[in-house]
């Protein structure tokens, strides 16, 4: 199957860019005392139980938990036709509640987590007042043109089926939850009834999860939840805030939706047995540190970045240490017990000395009582190749990839972003755009695009500054999001600055119809760089 029976196209308002499910509060218990002074326990089952019990109550509750930001959950659980929305802010002991019954009547609460809690609390706020934000589900989905304003908010939607639809937003309420983040509720109604929307944004990164909450007569219950990202476009003056101050990204950069550092595997070891005889250890045994090693050698230890791709799936980076630097890059697949890695080194080349050559392994990950067999495994695949898609990493910044070959990938930027000029020149310099790549089928749906800016540094070298880097994305295509890692060496003036981050972005598949010319031919223009 290839990936364009995968995406839900045209995309629901909601689910495609789901953000993945967080278990980093699995097996805790977390106390909130609430102001007037209801006290509530919620203690999380063990992973990878979605079950949460209130109050020691024995009937469990079913949850959903998205991560926005460090330290900032958003979770939700239905109990007997009511939406319970609990807003997390760890990094200060703060929590906002909000209770909706059948009615679409939502009730809030606000306190502190602990027993020492903290002093501060999330507030109502007329913050978001004068700013105009632009929001995307995903997938291609149409936008949703929000204008705050007034103690409350008014959506314009174009581009749906049938023309311009109309929503009617009612009892609307902002929360300031800390720094750039905010919870908003409100009653909307759809040209398909009301429902009720609760949406915690990140203004720093522009994102958003969120929760969809009705009932009716024919449906029953309906919820869904939902991930996306925005953009403010304006904002008048005269009001108290305006937003884009919270985001101070650089046009042109990619980790503007870059989701958070992910915590769940901490306290966790593997063991990977590898298909070319070398197996593999890795101890999560902090936040950000991990021991690794081949089976049988002294353990190093690494910081490492790690981010999910979808529920189930992890995508770890950590260098080793060494002299010169390498990277080791695993895609750790919990659903299907399969790992791959990535290997990177740079300095290989004595000619070269920034270009970097990634080198992939497959394996399986150990389990007790489960015998270890040679198939099935990740592996390479033809699925992905002769579809363009665009990915957008932030306001500013978003590439075109053109997936035309099974060893090779194009790439162009979409002239209207800022942050394409200078992309764009330093591609007119050289006789294609075109650059090496593997794809590896990861699960149906999920894709590991690797690939590496050889060419770009072959032929530009310190012209381009950012030297033969190297890029691995898992595509969840089910979702239209991609999160991924980029490893490699910046030159300066005042001399070599190493890179190795973490970045997402949000899809969209280009239909015939939407690719202008220049992006049409690139699907088919022959490679130069091969006889």
């Amino acid at each position: 199957m290839g990936i364009r029976e995968l995406v839900r196209h045209p995309a629901p308002d909601t689910e495609s860019c789901e953000a993945p499910m967080n278990y980093e509060l699995a097996g805790k218990t977390v106390e909130i005392r609430f102001d007037g002074g209801e006290k509530v326990s919620l203690a999380f089952a063990e992973y990878p139980a979605r079950e949460v019990r209130k109050n020691g109550d024995p009937q469990a509750l079913y949850y959903r938990c998205a991560k926005i930001s460090s330290g900032i959950y958003y979770l939700t659980h239905i109990s007997e036709g009511t939406l319970g929305v609990y807003v997390l802010n760890t990094a200060e002991n703060l929590a906002a509640r909000i209770v909706t019954d059948d009615a679409l009547k939502s009730s809030f609460s606000f306190g502190a987590i602990g027993a020492e809690g903290a002093s501060g609390r999330p507030a109502f706020t007329n913050d978001l007042d004068g700013n105009t934000v632009v929001w995307h589900p995903g997938g291609g989905a149409p936008p949703f043109k929000t204008l705050y304003g007034g103690g409350t908010a008014s959506v314009e939607r174009t581009g749906t089926r049938g023309g311009e639809a109309e929503y009617s937003v009612s009892d609307f309420a902002a929360v300031k939850i800390g720094g750039g983040t905010y919870l908003q509720n409100a009653v909307v109604t759809t040209p398909t009834g009301a429902v009720c929307v609760n949406m915690l944004s990140d203004f720093h990164s522009v994102t958003c999860v969120g929760s969809v909450y009705g009932v009716s007569e024919a449906d029953g219950v309906k919820y869904k939840s939902f991930g996306g990202y925005g953009r403010v476009t304006d904002y008048e003056e005269g009001n108290v805030m305006d937003l884009r101050e919270h985001n101070k990204i650089t046009a042109g950069d990619i980790v503007q939706y870059a989701p958070p550092q992910n915590f769940e595997l901490v306290g966790q070891k593997f063991y990977f047995v590898m298909d070319d005889g070398y197996d593999y250890e890795l101890n999560f045994i902090g936040e950000d540190e991990l021991e690794w090693n081949f089976t049988g050698g002294q353990p190093g230890r690494a910081k490492y970045l790690c981010c999910k791709g979808d529920d189930t799936t992890y995508l770890v980076s950590f260098e080793l240490g060494a002299v010169p630097r390498s990277n080791h890059t695993w895609v750790i697949d919990l659903e299907n017990w399969l790992v791959t890695r990535i290997a990177a080194e740079v300095g290989e080349n004595p000619r070269y000395p920034y270009l970097i050559t990634p080198k992939y392994e497959f394996g399986v990950v150990r389990r007790d009582g489960v015998e270890v067999k040679p198939y099935p495994r990740h592996g390479f695949t033809s699925d992905v190749v002769g579809n363009i898609v665009q990915w957008t990493y932030g306001g500013d910044m978003a590439t075109v990839h053109i997936y035309y070959h099974t060893h090779w990938y194009r790439i162009t930027y979409p002239p209207e972003k800022k942050g394409s000029m200078a992309f764009n020149e330093a591609m007119a310099k050289l006789p294609s755009p075109d650059e090496p790549a593997a794809y590896i089928k990861i699960k149906d749906g999920m894709y590991l695009l690797s690939i590496t800016e050889q060419n770009m540094e072959r032929l530009l070298g310190a012209a381009m500054h950012v030297r033969s880097n190297t890029m691995c994305f898992i595509q969840n295509y089910k979702r239209v999001y991609q999160v991924g890692r980029a490893f490699g060496t910046a030159t300066w003036d005042e001399g070599d600055q190493p890179i190795h981050l973490l970045f997402g972005a949000y899809g969209k598949l280009l239909e015939p119809s939407e690719q202008e010319e220049y992006i049409r031919n690139l699907l088919t223009d022959p490679n130069p760089y091969m006889v």
